[in-house]
């Protein structure tokens, strides 16, 4: 088994998206201190590169930084007979070799790099409007690292657009349960995606009683949440029309 208590070499940068089009999406990048490898280097410049092509609004020359990182390590760990994890903490490392214990598989813990990677390739995908692609990359970013909150919602939100319902609303209340390992600093933001993408997703299966339920969780959780409050609105007019009909 590989542990490193390090998260690696990516960005400590917060690559918030506040302020476009889809704020609920924001991402936030983490950077450990350790000193980078030359591949570990070429990595970072990878992800720092398709950082900045998403905030140029370039997704589709994004994606091609992003698979620069995950077809390296594909190909690294291509014939290995361990399962691999990606964690940001030690906590969250327990937890995956706890997962791998029952099946006595031998298991890998690696840094947030590829998972990260797989994550933001999927992503820029979604923003290219490539999203049969999409499905790929998010599926190995959440299989890498399960109880990453982000991942999780990012995931179920490319499920609410196939309208596979029943899985994106198991995929927001995994998210909503993974909560406990995101940092300190963006615990709230990741409640407030996961039960928004709850909420959406109860409207469209017609459980208007459990989207107010949730929206209304949000609220308590930020006053402030306006795309809750605007959807909680919009539900409680749904509501009200079902009762004069």
């Amino acid at each position: 088994m590989f542990l490193r208590n390090a998260i690696g070499t990516l960005l400590l940068v917060v690559l918030l998206l506040f302020g476009t089009s889809l704020p609920a999406r924001a991402l936030d990048l983490k950077l450990g201190s350790v000193v980078p490898n030359e591949q570990e280097r070429t990595d970072e410049q990878a992800l720092r590169e398709g950082e900045k092509l998403l905030a140029a609004r370039k997704p589709a020359q994004a994606v091609e930084e992003f698979r620069k990182v995950t077809a390296g390590f594909e190909e690294k760990y291509r014939d290995s007979r361990e399962k691999h994890f990606c964690a940001r903490n030690r906590d969250e490392s327990q937890v995956y070799m706890s997962m791998a214990q029952p099946a006595g598989a031998d298991i890998s813990i690696l840094p947030m790099t590829w998972a990260l990677a797989s994550f933001l390739e999927g992503y820029a995908l979604i923003e290219a409007g490539r999203t049969t692609e999409a499905r790929g990359p998010l599926a190995r970013a959440v299989a890498l690292s399960p109880m990453n909150a982000q991942f999780l919602s990012e995931l179920g939100h490319l499920q609410q657009l196939d309208r596979n319902w029943p899985a994106a609303l198991a995929t927001f209340q995994r998210a909503e349960e993974a909560v406990r390992f995101s940092a300190q600093e963006v615990r709230k933001v990741h409640l407030s995606r996961a039960l928004r993408g709850q909420g959406y997703t109860f409207v469209e299966m017609h459980r208007l009683e459990d989207a107010e339920r949730a929206y209304r969780k949000c609220l308590r959780i930020d006053p402030g949440d306006r795309k809750a409050r605007s959807e909680l609105a919009f539900v409680q007019k749904l509501r009200g029309r079902l009762r004069r009909s």
